[in-house]
């Protein structure tokens, strides 16, 4: 604890000479967000906020539209400073109350994507910033919320899941599989019924020592997750509302309508997941969270998929077409649900009156192992009048490994033709010579089983 009011004490002694701490400042009306990096992803990060500031003003429409601005420091994690990116997110931030401050420290992650970094560490930050305004807002309109830890902190991660409209509307699913699935583990394999619910019971009554500084922080942090989002989805009206009656109610109250609580965090992710992609506001979330979940889960989410690329919106298509193509492009590529899904793309690959869905495929697949199919399709969308398809597939081709190529996106967007179409007979020349071995070790195998089988039956 003194640890932490060291730390606010050192913050409000500097608080007021931020700008000299940090060299770049982007003001928005009464928005101030500081930080060392790059002044255009600090404008995007602000422009963000503001959005999400709106977002919440909706979901608070009492209290909401006088909640001041939070002050915003926005740091790049040290390992991101060092252009060191890693495989999953690292999300890093925390709310100070006292001071309105509001401090960011997303780490960058790993992507095989094509988009500008700024682009990726705003879509890095978008969790945190949306965690962190939930703290801000709950307690600036609700202050008796700053100590009920366990509601603060189910809450945000309520929130953090939701995505803003076009309309800067907060669309909250009501699930956060990952904390889901901890709170899953917890049920069925730590505590049991009854000691689930005494877990929780202490975590309603928990202090912030307690909650924050134990070694079970994650598991508090997904049993507060799985009450709040289960009591909010057993209530009616606004969400202020519901919340204001959270507020209201003692721990006794509390735990009798949470005796529903482990039936529901018994149930599969996979099943919440499958009723959130019938929502249209939910599907592609929803989607791409189940593709997350691998395992048992990937029959259901084939056939979803299956739906989309038969739908006749061009962006379902779309969705399904980019979603299918990472699930075959990973750890469940040998499954005959993603076999099937592969021959779906091949196709759609090969289909010329498909661009959008052919740009998706070429952005995810991996043509490596059993996709070598999609390299010949790919070698002859390098010729598309599309600059940006061309790019695609150079990346594509980039990711199976097999053969050295030209990768920059300048090279297939404006080099001189002469020079790409070098590319592209080089890339025919060897795929003609990739076709010739693959059939000879495909006759070899053939050759060999015929002489097992002749063994045998002498």
């Amino acid at each position: 604890m003194s640890c932490r009011l060291g730390t606010i004490a050192v913050l409000a002694l500097s608080l007021s000479g931020c700008t000299l701490m940090y060299q770049h400042r982007v003001v928005r009306d009464d928005l101030a967000v500081y930080g060392d990096d790059d002044p255009d992803r600090l404008e995007s990060t602000a422009k963000f906020i503001e959005r999400a500031m709106r977002g919440f003003e909706k979901v608070f429409p009492i209290g909401g539209p006088d909640v001041p601005s939070p002050r915003v420091v926005f740091e790049t994690d040290a390992l991101a400073r060092k252009n060191v990116y890693l495989p999953t997110p690292r999300q890093e931030g925390y709310y100070l109350p006292m001071l309105r401050l509001v401090h960011l420290s997303p780490q960058i992650i790993e992507t095989s994507s094509d988009a500008p970094r700024e682009v990726e560490q705003l879509e890095s930050a978008r969790v945190v910033i949306l965690h962190e305004l939930s703290h801000h807002f709950l307690i600036s309109v609700f202050p008796e919320s700053n100590s009920k830890y366990w509601l603060n902190e189910g809450f945000a991660c309520v929130i953090e899941t939701g995505r803003l409209d076009e309309d800067d509307r907060l669309q909250i699913p009501y699930f956060h599989p990952w904390l889901h699935r901890r709170a899953r583990v917890a049920l069925l394999g730590e505590l049991g019924t009854e000691g689930f619910l005494r877990e929780v019971r202490r975590l309603i009554d928990a202090s912030w020592m307690t909650f924050h500084r134990q070694g079970n922080k994650t598991r508090n942090y997904a049993l507060s997750y799985v009450s709040v989002c289960y009591l909010l989805e057993h209530l009616e009206g606004p969400l202020e509302e519901r919340l204001r009656l959270l507020l209201s109610l003692s721990t006794d109250e509390l735990m009798a309508r949470l005796e529903g609580l482990p039936m529901a965090v018994a149930q599969p992710p996979a099943v919440r997941l499958s009723q959130l992609a019938q929502s249209p506001a939910h599907r592609a979330w929803a989607l791409e969270q189940w593709l997350e979940l691998g395992g048992a889960e990937i029959e259901g989410l084939s056939t979803e998929l299956h739906r989309s690329l038969a739908s006749p919106n061009e962006e379902e298509r779309v969705l399904g077409s980019r979603l299918a193509a990472r699930l075959v492009s990973g750890d469940l590529a040998e499954t005959p649900a993603a076999r099937l899904l592969a021959a779906s793309l091949l196709q759609r690959l090969r289909d010329g009156r498909r661009p959008a869905e052919q740009r998706a495929i070429a952005d995810e697949i991996i043509p490596s192992g059993f996709r070598g199919a999609f390299l010949a399709p790919l070698i002859d969308l390098l010729e598309s009048a599309d600059p940006d398809l061309r790019v695609a597939a150079s990346g594509a081709l980039t990711r199976s490994r097999v053969k050295p190529t030209i990768a920059r996106p300048e090279f297939w967007r404006s080099a001189d033709p002469g020079r790409r179409r070098a590319e592209i007979r080089e890339w025919r020349r060897w795929i003609q010579h990739y076709s010739i071995r693959s059939d000879e070790r495909i006759n070899a195998s053939l050759s060999t089983s015929r002489r097992s089988s002749i063994s045998i039956t002498q």
